[in-house]
């Protein structure tokens, strides 16, 4: 019997199997484009590989806390674009030239672009093909009334909803 006596659910539910029915699940397999465990009709169940085990992140923003944190996850393998919308920024950053100072963080930047695990770009959907997790990671300057404008975090969500190609994991780790 329905907990929602006549009313619509908030959210629909996959419905439960009656005792006369039998629930059936599609095997889990690994989708070659999107490395994230999705059903699918004749599969079987995949090992997880080393290659696997790295993500492909992409970070919105690519200012003090976007920056370190791209290069840092870079660094612990995974593969990652820094997408900006300062095209001379990102042209810097392509170059070498680091717009922020933290210490060694130069050293790793160069290390992580020259290992192929660090990208720099202007294009959405260059940064977040095949992201597996998009961190927002843009400024959040005080508004008219103090508190935090958070028009660009909301300008950087929308556009990785338009150009995310599998699913992705959203984090907002906004100042």
């Amino acid at each position: 019997r329905s907990p929602h006596r006549g009313r619509a659910p908030r959210y629909s539910a996959p419905s439960r199997a009656r005792s006369s029915e039998v629930a059936v699940r599609k095997p889990m397999v690994m989708d070659r484009r999107c490395p994230l465990p999705t059903a699918h009709p004749g599969g079987s169940c995949h090992s997880p590989t080393p290659q696997s085990l790295t993500m492909r992140i992409a970070v919105i923003g690519s200012g003090y806390v976007g920056l370190v944190a791209g290069t840092c996850f870079a660094e612990s393998g995974n593969t990652v674009t820094c997408v900006d919308i300062d095209e001379k920024k990102i042209e810097g950053l392509r170059n070498g030239v680091v717009p922020i100072f933290e210490p060694g963080l130069e050293e790793l930047i160069k290390r992580n672009v020259r290992d192929g695990r660090l990208h720099f770009t202007t294009d959405y959907a260059e940064g977040m093909k095949d992201a597996q997790v998009a961190f927002i990671a843009v400024g959040t300057p005080p508004g008219e009334d103090g508190g935090a404008d958070v028009k660009y975090v909301l300008s950087a969500a929308e556009s990785i909803a338009k150009h995310m190609t599998c699913y992705t994991v959203v984090v907002d780790k906004s100042t």
